[in-house]
């Protein structure tokens, strides 16, 4: 929850529901009717299985009736990835020994098809599984953190921006020892031939034994036309990922992350952590449940 807060804001689609209040006052014969008209509106109906398009037609035509002219469905407030791109701690209480820490970066770059195959080695080299640099650095290596993780998000949809987020489980005192290593992981970016060799054996055994297959097909033509192709997006990065090399993985990284620092998202007992130290970080917002959860 604070994390769609803090990187959606106020409005967010985990907040977008109806209080107690609404929900007391409101009229059930209202909501029923809300889901008894659905059908006058434009919609599509997806299929998978044997008919042929002539029987298909006529099930649906017999079963699922509609008006000739249907209505434009409503248009409601786009739910909208924040620009993050200075220093910003968000705090939200938690009483526990631990911390659950994210971080939040977006500049409002636009996709660009022919980088999906370094994004996707970058995150399964760097940020991705047992074997990523951010696992071994923090877990194995150091021993700061229970879990720890990072990626750069790919636009799931037209025109969104992509974003870098990194996330972490640690104990409240080692909070500070996780921030500055990763930190350093993120601005030096460790470079290891065998370990981005067994990365990219990794995600390019996991493509080629990936199948699309039935009603899965039908998911994944939306999912592509949703982000604004009509194509299969795997083919190409599946195509690409075999020149990808790790100089491509650090220049990539280099140019969109390292020095880079947006904000920090904590949930977590600030009688027990380091106040101070994160206040020279950035400015401190304390976000309380009510504006997390929105009731």
């Amino acid at each position: 929850m604070l994390n769609m807060y803090g990187t959606y804001g106020e409005h967010n689609s985990m907040r977008d529901n109806m209080t107690e209040q609404q929900l007391r006052e409101a009229n059930p014969q209202e909501l029923l009717d809300l889901l008894k008209n659905i059908a006058q509106y434009e919609h599509k109906v997806l299929y998978y299985g044997p008919l042929s398009q002539k029987e298909l037609d006529k099930f649906v035509t017999e079963l699922h009736p509609t008006d000739k002219a249907l209505k434009p469905v409503p248009e409601g407030k786009p739910y909208e990835l924040q620009m993050a791109t200075e220093p910003e701690i968000l705090i939200a209480p938690y009483d526990a020994k631990n911390i659950y820490m994210r971080s939040y970066y977006n500049e409002g770059r636009q996709s660009n098809l022919d980088e999906f195959a370094t994004i996707s080695a970058f995150n399964e080299y760097f940020g991705g599984g047992m074997n990523g640099i951010v696992f071994q650095e923090l877990r194995e290596a150091r021993g700061l953190a229970y879990s720890a993780s990072a990626y750069y998000y790919k636009a799931s949809k037209k025109n969104e921006p992509e974003s870098f987020n990194t996330s972490i489980i640690t104990q409240n005192d080692k909070m500070m020892d996780c921030i500055g290593q990763f930190r350093e992981i993120i601005d030096q970016f460790p470079q290891s031939e065998a370990a981005f060799q067994i990365a990219k054996d990794a995600l390019t055994k996991q493509m080629a034994s990936q199948r699309t297959t039935k009603f899965s097909v039908i998911v994944a033509y939306l999912n592509a036309m949703r982000q604004g192709f009509d194509f299969d997006v795997n083919k190409k990065i599946f195509e690409d990922l075999q020149n990808i090399t790790l100089k491509d993985l650090a220049t990539f990284e280099q140019e969109r992350m390292a020095g880079k620092t947006g904000r920090y998202l904590i949930l977590g007992n600030e009688k027990e952590l380091d106040m101070q130290a994160l206040g020279e970080i950035g400015p401190i917002r304390r976000i309380s449940l009510e504006e997390v959860f929105g009731y």
